[in-house]
């Protein structure tokens, strides 16, 4: 946080792109927001609308890689960092934007779920060239993607993305951390709310990963600095 507002206080981002309003501070309540969705629900809302503006505030700076990547370049590196806040943000927005429809099956929020994963699918489409590294944030995005994608010609683009991604990072399974969320969505969804609310959603038995782990890689895709 402190970080934070030093950097709130310095002079304008280089070409006057907006800063992201999302904090560490709100990172921080995400695995909050899964443990007790219907306790939170008003800050649930309160986040997802600040980052679904961040990111149509943001889309607009986001330059189209048409020139080949030079290795170690200023614009590669300020390329890389926007598009990968970016995704990030439409990541975490997709989460949020999962948690209303698990609890209401009603909520009209389906159409918004579909057009960021695309936008995920898109992204990983471009960053593909700067793997494994420079394109190493898109995993994680995909992971959202696919568990809470609810389309079946959009879920198979999706693990198919995350299938040839997952050869960059033989150690770790991430799909099985994509069946890890739609459980906890699933869990949600099948029991009443003031059971629900008291589910651990963090004990469902996946060993190794959680919430926290997305947490954390979302944090030094938004805040390189801090790490």
């Amino acid at each position: 946080m402190s970080l934070i507002q030093q950097r709130s206080l310095s002079s304008p981002a280089p070409d006057s792109i907006p800063r992201l309003t999302t904090t560490l501070l709100s990172l921080s309540k995400f695995p909050e927001y899964l443990h007790h969705p219907h306790s939170h629900l008003p800050g649930i809302t309160a986040a997802y609308m600040k980052l679904r503006e961040d990111a149509q505030n943001f889309y607009p700076y986001l330059d189209q890689p048409t020139e080949p990547a030079i290795p170690s370049s200023p614009a590669l590196d300020r390329r890389a960092r926007r598009r990968a806040a970016y995704t990030a943000v439409i990541a975490l927005a997709l989460l949020l934007n999962t948690i209303p429809r698990t609890l209401n099956s009603d909520n009209a929020t389906l159409d918004e779920s579909t057009f960021f994963c695309e936008r995920i699918i898109n992204e990983a489409a471009l960053a593909s060239r700067y793997r494994p590294i420079g394109a190493a944030y898109a995993v994680p995005c995909l992971v959202v993607s696919l568990g809470t994608a609810e389309a079946p010609q959009q879920l198979a683009r999706i693990e198919a993305t995350l299938t040839d991604y997952q050869t960059d990072f033989g150690a770790f399974e991430w799909r099985e951390l994509a069946t890890w969320l739609r459980a906890v969505f699933h869990i949600h969804r099948v029991r009443k709310p003031l059971i629900s609310s008291d589910v651990n959603i963090l004990a469902l038995g996946f060993p190794g990963a959680c919430m926290t782990q997305l947490q954390v890689i979302f944090g030094l895709c938004l805040y390189p600095d801090s790490k």
